[in-house]
């Protein structure tokens, strides 16, 4: 009986280890992949605008916040936070403003003026806000690996 029980277990290792290759990849596709087109007819710009803060323990709608709003070309995101932060130059701010260099119905891509962070090509990265759902996106950088977002963020309540 010891013996029978041997030799079952090389077999159920195979066979757990072959399920892991088909369900871990598609477990990591979906998580990736969880993008919210907004409904046609819609502006993915309109949509973005508003109040949000991170979701979890630090997000408050009262106290840590950030606006998110466009110039009228839909040209510059203008991103305000309730705090100040530091900047790339050391100094504290609180207003940051990006040009968009591209959009889809679930993102809106943009780069930091003078950026210094560089691809693998030299160039310089982009941020990505990518929606998760209407009431929710987060951030992902061009030289992260896309399984590494940032903390999401959701819309505060009138927003």
């Amino acid at each position: 009986m010891t013996a029978r029980i041997h030799s079952l277990l090389p077999q159920i290792a195979i066979v757990i280890g072959m399920l892991a290759l088909v369900v871990v990849p598609i477990t990591l596709y979906h998580r990736m992949r969880r993008e919210y087109d907004v409904p046609r007819g819609t502006d993915v710009f309109r949509v973005v605008a508003g109040r949000w803060t991170t979701v979890g323990r630090t997000g408050s709608c009262d106290t840590n916040t950030t606006t998110l709003r466009f110039t009228p070309d839909n040209g510059d995101l203008i991103l305000v936070r309730s705090r100040p932060v530091r900047s790339t130059d050391g100094g504290l701010d609180s207003v940051f403003r990006y040009p968009v260099v591209g959009h889809t119905l679930h993102s809106i891509q943009v780069v930091r003026r003078n950026e210094t962070s560089l691809n693998a090509d030299s160039t310089p990265v982009t941020w990505t806000l990518l929606l998760q759902s209407r009431d929710t996106y987060t951030w992902r950088r061009s030289d992260w690996l896309s399984l590494r977002p940032s903390p999401s963020y959701r819309r505060c309540p009138g927003s």
